[in-house]
């Protein structure tokens, strides 16, 4: 009598022991895997996994998930041998991100999960994790394990706290996903410790939609001084200074001539922006360049930076109860914006929330620089769960 169960029975522990892979017979992830996972297990999955080493751990996930489609990736060329019906292997460096783009773009994403089992070095894991997190279908789980290496110097590791770490990126993602109930800012330090640099632009036209003038100051900001419309829609032309830009930065700032010293309009000093526009003229044809992932230094509970490129002008970010300070929201370019000549840019800022809570003095900044966040903009991190030295990261649906 056969007594082995069918897999769709059997736990991941079994499984696991049986294939075997150290995943289970020597970490014990089992149990955070079966915590997460076990309710997806006849769910047609799409899995990336990094580190196909013996194979082990990919019969182990064909067999818990007997309807997923599962990818590997590994270095070692001989890793090639362990593809099977459900189970394609690349090869390549995990910390080359230009080949991690082309895996995902051939290996079919967006994956549900992806399983970083890789080298364990600094540079490996987080170059994955800042280009695959991206990857991820909505409601998608990316799980690192082995985090220990954090702390061990021949991967690159450390002492608690060293920057650029894989822990320390993910403390900081911690901080981030609480932003609402704390005074930290809502955007974390670079995991890198990089910095962009931003340029301002100097404004040479502006229009207003409700009534409100704009005067421009000596930095380059513009303040709203007359009249105080319910809503009003800004629009600025600049020329661009830059022959190419990454990002746009909309820096709120406090002024003793607002309202409690701003940086908004309202009587409480605060504002809400709607939505974000941003079009690039070169001559005579305005193209608009799509925005994504928007982040701030601080968001009001109920309103995150990610309402202002959400469509809906009923939604907005704002700074409530952080009012008299600066801020600031950063909107990432989906695509890298050249220009191949002298352009001028034009930037759309709606205030449609209501009760005057428009923008009081702000200004308008562009960086050249790659966004050290990449694509895990913290605004799309809903959960962070860590067993010991194995993490599982939510993106939002």
């Amino acid at each position: 009598m056969n007594s082995v169960l069918p897999a769709t029975m059997r736990t991941l522990r079994e499984i696991g022991t049986s294939c075997p892979t150290d995943k289970v017979t020597g970490h014990g992830y089992d149990v955070a895997y079966e915590r997460h996972f076990s309710h997806l297990r006849s769910s047609p999955l799409r899995i990336l996994e990094i580190g196909v080493g013996g194979g082990g751990s990919l019969r182990m996930w064909e067999q818990y998930f007997p309807y997923a489609h599962l990818v590997g990736v590994d270095i070692d060329p001989d890793c090639a041998r362990q593809a099977g019906p459900r189970a394609h292997i690349f090869i390549g460096d995990q910390a080359d991100r230009g080949f991690l783009e082309l895996l995902s773009h051939q290996a079919g994403a967006p994956f549900d999960i992806i399983i970083d089992d890789g080298g364990h070095g600094m540079e490996q894991q987080i170059a994955s994790f800042r280009t695959l997190f991206k990857a991820l279908r909505p409601g998608g789980t990316y799980v690192i394990e082995d985090l220990e290496t954090s702390y061990y110097a021949s991967y690159g590791g450390g002492e608690p706290g060293k920057p650029g770490t894989t822990v320390n990126l993910l403390k900081a993602l911690v901080d981030a996903v609480h932003a609402e109930y704390h005074a930290r800012p809502a955007t974390p330090s670079a995991p890198s410790n990089t910095r962009r640099e931003w340029t301002p632009l100097a404004p040479s036209q502006w229009e207003t939609s409700d009534g409100t003038a704009l005067e421009r100051l000596a930095d380059g900001s513009l303040l709203a001084t007359g009249p105080r419309p319910a809503c009003d829609t800004f629009t600025i032309k600049a020329p661009l200074p830059l022959p190419q830009v990454t990002a746009l930065r909309i820096e709120l700032l406090p002024d003793a001539r607002l309202p409690c010293n701003g940086p908004g309009r309202a009587d409480n000093g605060n504002c809400v922006l709607s939505e974000v526009r941003f079009c690039l003229a070169e001559g005579d044809a305005w193209e608009r360049v799509p925005l994504e992932g928007a982040v701030a230094d601080f968001e009001q509970r109920g309103y995150p930076a990610s309402a202002a490129l959400d469509g809906q002008a009923v939604t907005g970010w704002a700074i409530d109860p952080r009012q008299a300070q600066p801020h600031h929201i950063d909107c990432e370019f989906r695509r890298r914006c050249p220009a191949s000549g002298p352009s001028t840019a034009s930037i759309r800022l709606e205030q449609r929330y209501g009760g005057g809570h428009t923008l009081g003095r702000f200004r308008i900044l562009v960086t050249a620089d790659a966004n050290p966040w990449d694509d895990v903009a913290p605004a799309t991190v809903t959960g962070i769960h860590f067993y010991k030295n194995i993490c599982f990261i939510e993106r939002g649906t």
